[in-house]
């Protein structure tokens, strides 16, 4: 009976972890279940919890998740890469469909002078020394914003093209020599040169395809294209479409008819 008593008195008790003796009121860690006897209480205090500690290293340790995908802290190079090379290379962009009316209308309108025996629309023998002449004439004839420097200057021959009616009218079908600047949008070139030319631009204010203005220029010697007259986009950059000595030619309506 005495041994059964014992037996549970431990079991209400804890063994001091210093003395062994057993202690109904002890200190117990709630990490490690170490138990300390009141006259052992400053162990109780400072002892070293290995439970505590290993839980301590195991929260550090444990990477916390993050909802910030790495791909919006870092770039991707490759992707810009790739970009840069199609920015640098230089567009030979042919008429869309929505626009092969207005080329039709421009192929029509050179057909006519030509059956007049114009001059300029005459086909010439071209060489490296005949377009130097031809630019320098150019040069000496371009009117344009004077703020632009020389460097950034594009020397260009704008013809207007107008309605099938008046492709006879001389006044209104005159070509004009102009200097833009390379770092212009090619929108901006078309506002500048129908204020110069003093030719009506709805563009912006119009949705009427019929009524906005559309950009050609000639083919260039040694360009691949099929086509002998190259559309230029609005929304496209004079540095990349547009070169020293080229003709421009712009055509009222993208869908009128042929």
């Amino acid at each position: 009976m005495t041994t059964t008593k014992d037996e549970s008195l431990l079991d209400i008790g804890r063994l001091c972890s210093v003395c062994q003796r057993v202690d109904f009121l002890p200190f117990t860690c709630p990490h490690c279940s170490v138990s300390f006897c009141t006259d052992h209480r400053t162990n109780f205090n400072e002892h070293e919890c290995k439970a505590l500690k290993l839980k301590k290293q195991t929260t550090i340790s444990t990477p916390v998740p993050s909802t910030i995908k790495s791909s919006s802290l870092f770039p991707d190079l490759d992707k810009i890469r790739k970009q840069a090379e199609l920015d640098r290379k230089p567009k030979q962009t042919l008429a869309t469909s929505s626009d092969s009316a207005a080329l039709q209308k421009l192929k029509s309108f050179i057909s006519f002078h030509k059956s007049k025996s114009k001059p300029l629309f005459r086909l010439k023998k071209s060489t490296p020394a005949s377009r130097m002449v031809e630019l320098a004439k150019m040069k000496n004839l371009a009117v344009g914003d004077v703020k632009i420097s020389g460097s950034e200057r594009v020397h260009i021959w704008v013809q207007y093209v107008p309605d099938e009616s008046k492709f006879g009218n001389a006044e209104l079908t005159e070509r004009k020599a102009l200097f833009v600047s390379k770092s212009w949008p090619v929108g901006r070139l078309l506002d500048f040169a129908s204020t110069a030319m003093k030719i009506k631009n709805d563009n912006n204010r119009t949705t009427e395809s019929i009524k906005k203005l559309t950009i050609f220029r000639h083919r260039r010697d040694g360009e691949s294209s099929e086509e002998e007259y190259i559309y230029v986009p609005a929304n496209g950059r004079v540095v990349k479409e547009i070169s020293d000595g080229d003709i421009v030619y712009i055509v009222r309506g993208a869908d009128v008819t042929k």
